[in-house]
């Protein structure tokens, strides 16, 4: 429910030039859109690729040099 002092229409009103509360919000999803897809890219980066590359420096450790 609107008060009697809240204007009748939808339209914000911001004349102290701070970004809008609607804008900030937009600016966390985007960056939380990016931060995700960034965290499932290097998921799959890693499983994809990373069960090789771990197999392949392990197996150059334990040729590397015999164990005393």
């Amino acid at each position: 429910m609107k008060g009697k002092l809240h204007p009748a229409n939808d339209e914000t009103i911001n004349p102290s030039g701070n970004e809008s509360i609607n804008e900030i919000i937009n600016e966390i999803n985007e960056s939380r859109r990016q931060f995700i897809k960034t965290g499932v890219s290097a998921g799959i980066m890693v499983a994809l690729g990373g069960g090789i590359a771990g197999r392949a420096l392990l197996g150059d450790i334990a040729e590397a040099a015999p164990i005393p």
